[in-house]
């Protein structure tokens, strides 16, 4: 059966005809559905789920990026033309809940419709798209483990080590370094980090309670 071409009350609107998210003429395949949001409205929460991907067609978004680990937020502005949550194609959450800053106008559609949509990512092309995203995610955790008290940047860099299994073989002095402070705060806030159970006690670094540590990584308190 051949698809009805679209009657006037069906008709897309030229916008659509002209959007850089599909290829001319086929925007009547478009699984994107057309939104529109206050300013202050959630547009992409990394928990929500289903996970989304949202086209920023008219307005601004705030991203607010670390709220959800530290308890602060860094912000960086997106306007028009902007894709939000491509994490997700990796199976990522969004490193950041992006907020209308201004009335705007979207489009959003279901990441696993949107990744269908994109073709086979077993291509060299798909595969080099998904490292770049993970790539991508990756450096967004980075650049937030610098970020917030002495015990939260510390908190963070102990998780991200143990996932590699380093956390016990870096020096202390590179890891001071790292995270941007002194060796004697580094030497106290391990301290810290030992007297309230989420590490072992003695010299080197092992993790005790980890849960204590992801804890204590969300955590805001004055230095």
């Amino acid at each position: 059966m051949s698809r009805e071409e679209p009657g006037p009350a069906q008709r897309l609107p030229l916008r659509c005809e002209t959007c850089a998210i599909v290829a001319p003429g086929k925007a009547s395949a478009c699984t994107f559905q057309h939104l529109r949001a206050s300013a202050g409205q959630a547009l992409l929460v990394p928990e929500e789920r289903p996970r989304k991907i949202v086209y920023l067609r008219r307005g601004h978004a705030v991203l607010e990026s670390g709220a959800a680990v530290t308890g602060a937020s860094f912000p960086a502005v997106r306007g028009p033309s902007s894709l939000l949550g491509l994490e997700s194609i990796a199976g990522e959450d969004a490193p950041y809940t992006a907020r209308a800053l201004t009335d705007v106008a979207v489009c959003t559609t279901d990441v696993d419709t949107f990744r269908a949509s994109l073709g086979p990512l077993e291509s060299p092309l798909g595969t080099a798209l998904l490292f770049a995203l993970r790539e991508s995610a990756k450096r967004a955790n980075e650049r937030l483990a610098v970020e917030g008290t002495a015990s939260q940047r510390v908190a963070r860099f102990l998780l991200q080590a143990a996932s590699t299994g380093e956390a016990e073989d870096v020096p202390r002095r590179v890891v001071a370094r790292i995270l941007g402070m002194r060796a004697e705060t580094l030497s106290r806030v391990l301290t810290e980090l030992r007297q309230s159970g989420a590490l072992s006690a003695g010299r080197k670094i092992i993790i005790a309670d980890i849960e204590r540590l992801r804890a204590l990584a969300r955590e805001t308190h004055e230095e």
